[in-house]
């Protein structure tokens, strides 16, 4: 009995410290108070979408909610967890406590030393994860088997702590999902779980339809990549997800996977204007240009690639705002890639009867469509991953009748994205970071009396993706584009 006792525990203590370990700094509740206050003064006084998708009511309670919470001392984590799920109330997916900024201490806190990371890709059908890639040193599972359960917990459940957290705009709750399948695993399951050195899964088996226990060790970085590299080739680089090619004669495929363009090594407009040369050399009759997984980035590499597609001089943008252009005393506790935005010339601004201000550079610049812009059909591939400049470009293409969009509802706004220029605000108490976007654009859209605000873009033909393709490897969207209307292209004919 004495040695049972003991065995539990040295488990029970063994589960404290792996949930101890975790929390990182505690902080007093004049601390947390005193970037409430700031934190609520910077995004009243600079946020331009607070009441986009929220009531000034509603607005007002998720303040008094975040204040409330804040009575009781926070550490670290549970901090930046409380923060996550304020920040995913405004609905805006260019507002949250980004990752990829985070303050390295409070990071390292959290984490740890040398963060682990969960050792498959994989893709969410609904709210089902459906393995594509096991990267884990135990590699037992195949492309197609769903993981039920992580430690103990349901994905239901799992689910429904992440949809408090992940960022999203409007209402475009496929957004959430898709952005499990990249960052968003990793960083917030510990915020809700406890995390070990191992994950202990249930799995449905795709081929038995069985269901399987078995343990994986969580894989540093280091580990993760080079499993990748071994068993898939290497993961993407932003160059990659850039792809052209001539299937034939008459059908040309473009992939631009995103707009993060300063990432690049190649010259991506010289990449882009020989792709559509080479069209037009071949007398390319149809382009399938596959968008999907475009979440934005370089407002310009968007332009460009629409001035290969419209057949006159064309608006990115209908209009930009901004709340307010002076960043006022919250200034000292901000900073961006661009210190001029943080005390811009007032002539770039004309304010509004609501007290909005209109950013003038730029605001009736039309862009001219190129010499070898493409004149055949064009076939245009979205996902749930879509946001930002690469949902702005399908807004383009659906409301000028540049294309057919097919495929799944998109991530962020057709009427606009808030974004532009975006602030990173640190709290000097706690060290926690929120980018906070300060720009609101809106796109030319040809009947907003019919626009849903809080949706992004909803595809032509709608494309929904299986378990059984997934498991087999095959493309649903590009396979529906082949079988469905290029195949009724030519019997048409």
């Amino acid at each position: 009995m004495k040695k049972i006792t003991c065995t539990f525990l040295m488990a029970l203590l063994s589960l404290t410290f792996i949930q101890g370990q975790n929390e990182g700094k505690s902080f007093t509740v004049a601390q947390q108070q005193v970037d409430f206050k700031i934190l609520k003064k910077a995004l009243e006084r600079l946020h331009p979408g607070l009441t986009r998708f929220n009531t000034q009511q509603a607005m007002d309670q998720h303040f008094a909610d975040l204040q409330k919470a804040l009575q009781t001392p926070q550490t670290e984590r549970s901090l930046l967890r409380l923060l996550s799920q304020f920040t995913a109330k405004i609905k805006c997916s260019h507002t949250y406590c980004n990752p990829w900024n985070i303050d390295k201490g409070v990071k390292k806190r959290i984490y740890g030393e040398s963060p682990r990371e969960f050792p498959f890709k994989f893709q969410m059908v609904g709210e089902r994860m459906i393995i594509t890639k096991d990267l884990s040193n135990e590699y037992e599972l195949k492309r197609g088997d769903e993981i039920l359960e992580i430690n103990g917990i349901a994905m239901p459940t799992i689910i429904k702590a992440f949809r408090t957290v992940v960022k999203k705009d409007g209402n475009a709750f496929p957004q959430q999902t898709a952005q499990m399948e990249t960052y968003a695993f990793d960083y917030y399951f510990p915020l809700f779980f406890p995390v070990k050195a191992t994950y202990d899964l249930e799995v449905r088996q795709y081929q038995s339809g069985k269901k399987k226990q078995l343990t994986v060790k969580a894989l540093p970085k280091k580990e993760w990549k080079a499993n990748m590299l071994a068993r898939f080739g290497k993961n993407k680089t932003y160059d990659d997800l850039w792809s052209f090619a001539m299937w034939n004669n008459e059908t040309a495929y473009l992939e631009i996977g995103t707009y993060v363009t300063w990432k690049m090594k190649q010259n991506w407009k010289k990449r882009l204007k020989e792709a559509f040369v080479t069209m037009k050399s071949k007398g390319a009759k149809r382009l399938i240009l596959d968008l999907r997984g475009n979440s934005g980035g370089l407002t310009e590499a968007a332009i460009e690639l629409l001035r290969y597609l419209y057949d006159r001089p064309f608006k990115f943008g209908e209009k930009t705002l901004v709340k307010n252009y002076q960043a006022g005393d919250v200034k000292p506790y901000l900073n961006t890639w661009d210190k001029k935005a943080l005390n811009p010339p007032a002539r770039f601004f004309k304010k509004q009867a609501d007290g909005m201000y209109e950013f003038l550079p730029g605001k009736n610049r039309k862009f001219k469509p190129f010499k070898n812009r493409f004149k055949g059909k064009v076939y245009v591939l979205c996902s749930a991953h879509n946001g930002s400049g690469g949902t702005s470009t399908l807004a383009h293409i659906q409301e000028q009748n540049l294309g057919t969009i097919i495929g799944q509802e998109t991530g962020g706004s057709k009427e606009g994205p808030i974004g532009g220029q975006i602030f990173y605000l640190t709290l000097p108490n706690t060290k926690m970071e929120i980018d906070l976007p300060v720009m609101r654009g809106y796109m030319p859209i040809k009947y907003p009396e019919k626009l849903q605000k809080d949706k992004g873009v909803i595809p032509d033909m709608i494309v929904k993706k299986s378990i059984d393709d997934i498991a087999k490897g095959i493309d649903t969207e590009l396979e529906y584009v082949k079988k469905n209307l290029i195949a009724r292209e030519k019997v048409e004919k």
